[in-house]
């Protein structure tokens, strides 16, 4: 009932949602979404399974790859009680806001993708209040800080936890710029392609780490280990290209026509500070065709060495396109980010049915690829809202209805009239 009305109610929280499905009232909604004990855990592994299911047999036939994705989410939220929230940047609005931000995973094949995981990333000022954390609902092995990257590669290794079966992970620049994550998916075995910022530097030949000499007998020995070789920032290299260098490459086809990008590939060498290793990867320089400045171009490392064509590695890249389509449909179709609720489980509980919804949309986009090719999540929304059965069928029912909401209303403007009273 609670996903059918995400599809069929006004907005996605648990009173609209009481309005437009019949037979269902609010307090057993609510009770089903904030209190009850059903694993949330469990759902998101059985969407996983489900959608991997679905989306190998996709691959099989099309011969396309499927892809792993990591990207953040945020919602903007009002107030200081919401499990998570604390002003941090928000990706939806911008800037730095009040809000809370999760870090989703979708398995994509093609323009088909799902979301299968969903952690809350938790701020520092959270964590260090375990009082805040108890009444949020925060299980207690839970209420440890992690940061973005602890989070993504948490969600990775619960991917591989499940079976799930993908053939390369693609993040954007936040992960892709942080040398221990990218490292850890490489010693993993993983085929990565990561979004890189252009400050980010780089060695154009193997760079080889030693103690400088002691200059004199005055200060501290030397202790860290210096490269031999200056390092370099990638955007420095995408100045340097050549206009006879960049390779005119095919993405995908999209209403407007062929997408296309120039590229550029270059062998360079990247050193973890932490670990000190020293790695050879790809460096892959884009741009549109109609752009020649350097901040629109995108800088992406991968690993795949020469087990892909430079084409092949770009529209591995380009798929995680899809995972922000994926955002976009379950805010505006299945209203993911309208939620009311304040508590851990509550969050968990309506992203993971979210989730489920959209796994529902991307399989029935699937199924009738063949006879509405040009079928989109917009249009089953609507298919659904004109057949399920709706709870107002005639002008006395919604009159009532509007009653009912006008008393809330008031009941809500008495209560903050009261507490606006000083004693």
């Amino acid at each position: 009932m609670y996903t059918g009305g995400l599809f069929t109610s006004e907005k996605g929280n648990i009173e609209r949602i009481e309005e437009s499905v019949p037979a269902v009232n609010y307090e057993q909604l609510r009770q089903f979404i904030s209190k009850s004990p059903w694993c949330h855990n469990q759902l998101m592994t059985e969407i996983a399974l489900r959608a991997n299911r679905k989306l190998k047999d996709y691959s099989n036939k099309s011969e396309l790859p499927i892809g792993f994705y990591i990207d953040e989410s945020s919602f903007v939220k009002k107030g200081m009680h919401s499990v998570g929230v604390s002003r941090q940047w928000l990706g939806c609005r911008g800037k730095v806001d009040n809000g809370q931000v999760a870090v989703f995973s979708s398995l994509g094949c093609g323009a088909y993708n799902s979301l299968i995981d969903c952690r809350l990333f938790l701020p520092e000022c959270w964590t260090e209040d375990k009082e805040r954390c108890n009444r949020a609902g925060i299980p207690e092995d839970e209420q440890e800080f992690k940061t973005k990257i602890e989070l993504a590669i948490e969600s990775v290794m619960e991917a591989r936890t499940q079976g799930i079966v993908y053939d390369f992970i693609a993040v954007d620049a936040l992960y892709g710029s942080s040398f221990k994550f990218i490292n850890r998916l490489d010693q993993l075995g993983e085929v990565v392609m990561g979004r890189m910022r252009n400050s980010i530097h780089v060695y154009l030949e193997e760079p080889l780490f030693q103690l400088p000499e002691r200059e004199s007998n005055k200060g501290r020995k030397p202790t860290k280990l210096r490269a031999q070789t200056l390092s370099v920032t990638v955007k420095s290299i995408a100045e340097s290209i050549k206009e006879n260098l960049w390779e005119d490459i095919d993405i995908r086809s999209t209403t407007k026509g062929i997408l296309k990008v120039q590229a550029f590939q270059k062998k360079v060498w990247l050193h973890d500070d932490e670990s000190g290793e020293v790695k050879q990867w790809d460096l892959i320089i884009c741009r549109d065709n109609q752009t020649t400045s350097l901040k629109d171009y995108t800088y992406t490392i991968s690993n795949t060495a020469s087990s892909k064509t430079l084409q092949e590695m770009i529209q591995m890249d380009r798929q995680r396109y899809w995972i922000e389509r994926s955002f976009q449909d379950n805010k505006n179709e299945v209203a993911m980010d309208e939620y009311q609720v304040r508590k851990y489980r509550g969050f968990y509980h309506h992203m993971s049915l979210c989730m489920l919804a959209t796994l529902f949309l991307m399989e029935e986009r699937m199924d009738c690829k063949d006879t509405l090719p040009l079928l989109s999540c917009a249009d089953i929304r609507r298919a659904m809202e004109f057949l399920m059965p709706k709870k107002v069928t005639n002008l006395e029912e919604f009159c009532v209805q509007m009653e009912v909401r006008h008393i809330k209303r008031q009941k809500s403007i008495d209560h903050a009239s009261r507490d606006a009273i000083p004693h």
